[in-house]
């Protein structure tokens, strides 16, 4: 192997245009004509998935993907994208594919990919019936119980140059009887025929989609001025007769904004920005000037019993106008209902403006069951909240509403961000966090691969269970394909960027985030943390203090980069102020004492060289280690700050195996530096997966 080849496990996917070559010999323009809409489609797909097109030799496609499972779920969405479209096409222009996916290790030679797999998967996609997905038994090991078709040994084949035996699975799916013809065999003078086409009722919630589909009707109307595109849901007032409705009102709202964020071409403020404004009678112009946007919509909810009236009004925000109010009275039972004719209006009304991806979504069902939703919406009530209790109390519902609906993606999502907060504010063993939330937000892409919230989840939750910065980063660069309106998905791979040491793209996914969610309290918070950990000392000064000031409490952990920059610029009583404050504030939810400020007041300690403190914290750590879960990475601060490093580096080893969460900060902590010309630090920063990046 050349020595800049590189080795890796990737799977490998053909696919193959049937009856292509009959038919440029039958009608040559015809043929180049299809054989280029056929690359738009597939290649419009790829990147859904992370597919890497390696070749396009011909009518064919060579790409490398990540994982298995991943290339299957591509492969599965060409053949529906292209049963689709021929569902509409003459019998002459109907395209039609063979796809073969094989696992197994490539040679990455410059820009070729080379090695057995290759071969297999190319000798595979001639075994595929028209319109159909084989793969070989390794991709079958990795995909079983995690797609939603079933597979089908085939008969033994042997492949052409390979020894070794491959047993071949077909994924059986549900309309390939209608594609099993090639629709350019016509052109050749085959026989064409065609089953029954049947089509699925699409189920969305009538409320939200008549309110989003009208205003975006006003929002495609080009003006001058300020960006027309862009709006702030406010919150909806709750007019039940009961208070405890207050979590259903809250919900509709968010539906809205998930449902409009959906969309590219609008800029949709998040909920948490909106939130401030709940209960508040502010001037809607003045509200309009302060998230930026064009748009303000409003309304209220009455919920009795199985009845729900929602009114909803628009209003331009820079005039003050209100451009109309719609009332909806519907049965509670409906709300998950759509008929199609709304659907097909909704679709010309926007065509222009939305991509048929886009529209699809906006109008697939979470969930078809009424009571899940409502559970789901209460764990997000209380997820919200970030407190312990609270956090427990909406895994809970989430739970619950998986109870009822095993194929709730977005339940699954809850999940895994709740595990992940847990996880962060180390209120469970990170390595368990972590690894649930992994689990969860794996088993919402299972149920649906376009679930953007569950790719920023997954990036996330294997950034610090797994140290696959590789992987994680294909899940952040998914989710922001998929929606360009969660500011979580910009936050959180800020976050990333800023932890493998790439600065300056982390800004401009900062300041993306921002847009999005400019009030946000965890967002500003996490961009203390971020120019802290960036060395950039008073621009995290002045972003801890105005995080600090907008919310006390919900902010209360930028008082630890807060506190760390003061200590770097030699500020140690107002280090230690701070550090003091935030374990104030975090008795009154850990009655026992957290950890992270009690090692964080450690090392101010010191570093203003009164070590008599801070052995007085260490003891205190050490006394309830092995009765909680203490953090071996701060307990190695501790240390740092008392110029221990042997102590240091075993209890970093010690991080490293228990795969402690903060050992993500590894790579880019200043409080680190009088370690990093150490060989066993260097050892353990490999162990990451941090060293190389």
């Amino acid at each position: 192997m050349a020595e800049n080849d590189h080795r890796q496990l990737a799977a490998v996917m053909f696919t193959d245009m049937v009856g292509y070559s009959a038919a440029m010999q039958e009608n040559e323009n015809l043929a180049l004509r299809l054989l280029e809409e056929q690359r738009k489609i597939v290649r419009a797909i790829l990147p859904r998935y992370g597919g890497k097109e390696i070749e396009t030799p011909g009518d064919a496609f060579f790409v490398k993907f990540a994982s298995a499972l991943h290339a299957v779920h591509c492969a599965i969405e060409v053949q529906k994208s292209f049963y689709e479209r021929n569902r509409s096409a003459n019998p002459e222009e109907k395209i039609v594919l063979r796809v073969g996916v094989h696992l197994g290790d490539v040679v990455e030679s410059g820009e070729s990919v080379l090695g057995d797999c290759v071969n297999i998967a190319a000798r595979i996609e001639p075994l595929a019936k028209p319109g159909c997905v084989c793969i070989s038994q390794d991709v079958a090991r990795q995909i079983q119980n995690k797609i939603e078709y079933p597979l089908r040994k085939i008969e033994a084949h042997k492949l052409k140059n390979i020894k070794i035996p491959v047993d071949i699975y077909t994924i059986e799916l549900p309309w390939h009887r209608d594609a099993t013809r090639a629709p350019l065999e016509i052109l050749s003078g085959k026989n064409h025929s065609s089953g029954k086409m049947h089509r699925a009722v699409r189920i969305g919630s009538v409320i939200l989609v008549l309110i989003i589909a009208t205003v975006l009707t006003l929002l495609i109307v080009p003006e001058s001025g300020k960006n027309k595109r862009s709006i702030a849901v406010l919150p909806f007032k709750n007019m039940s007769a009961d208070p405890e409705n207050e979590y259903f009102s809250d919900g509709i709202m968010e539906d809205v904004i998930a449902q409009l964020a959906k969309i590219s071409g609008l800029k949709v403020i998040s909920r948490t920005s909106v939130m401030q404004y709940k209960g508040e009678n502010r001037n809607l112009r003045e509200i309009g000037e302060e998230l930026d946007v064009a748009y303000i919509l409003e309304g209220s909810v009455r919920r009795a019993g199985q009845k729900v009236r929602i009114v909803a009004q628009l209003i331009d925000a820079e005039g003050d106008d209100h451009l109309w109010v719609e009332t909806y009275n519907e049965e509670l039972t409906q709300i998950f209902s759509i008929q199609s004719a709304v659907a097909e209006k909704i679709a010309q009304s926007l065509k222009t403006r939305i991509t048929g991806a886009e529209t699809e979504r906006i109008h697939q069902k979470s969930t078809s069951s009424l009571a899940a939703y409502d559970l789901y919406l209460k764990g997000r009530y209380h997820w919200n909240k970030r407190l312990p209790t609270e956090l427990n109390t909406g895994i809970s519902y989430f739970k619950q509403a998986l109870e009822i609906d095993p194929g709730y993606a977005l339940a699954y999502t809850g999940l895994a961000d709740s595990y992940i907060i847990l996880g962060n504010y180390y209120l469970s063993p990170p390595v368990e966090s972590f690894t649930d939330a992994k689990k969860a937000a794996e088993k919402a892409l299972d149920l649906d691969m376009q679930l953007a919230e569950a790719h920023t989840s997954l990036g996330y939750a294997i950034c610090y269970s797994d140290w696959n910065w590789s992987q994680a980063e294909l899940e952040f660069k998914q989710a922001m394909e998929l929606n360009q309106n969660l500011p979580q998905t910009f936050g959180w791979y800020a976050f990333y960027l800023t932890l493998v040491g790439r600065f300056n793209e982390a800004e401009q996914m900062r300041k993306r985030a921002l847009q999005l969610d400019p009030f946000s309290v965890v967002l500003n918070a996490d961009i203390g943390l971020m120019y802290f950990l960036e060395r950039k000392y008073d621009l995290a000064i002045e972003q801890n203090l105005k995080t600090l000031q907008m919310d006390p409490g919900l902010g209360a952990l930028a008082h630890i980069p807060l506190g760390a920059s003061y200590l770097m610029k030699s500020m140690y009583p107002q280090a230690l102020e701070s550090f003091s404050q935030l374990s104030m504030k975090l008795n009154t939810i850990v009655p026992t004492g957290h950890n992270i400020p009690v090692a964080a007041m450690g090392y101010g300690y010191a570093s203003s060289s009164d070590h008599q403190k801070a052995a007085d914290m260490l003891e205190l750590l050490m006394e309830k280690d092995g009765e909680e879960y203490v953090s071996p990475f701060w307990v190695a601060v501790l240390y740092v700050g008392l110029n221990d490093y042997d102590q240091a580096l075993d209890w970093l080893e010690r991080a490293v195996k228990e795969r402690d969460g903060a050992m993500v900060y590894l790579k880019v902590m200043p409080v680190f530096d009088p370690l990093r010309s150490f060989p066993r630090f260097q050892s353990i920063l490999e162990q990451t997966g941090l060293a190389s990046l």
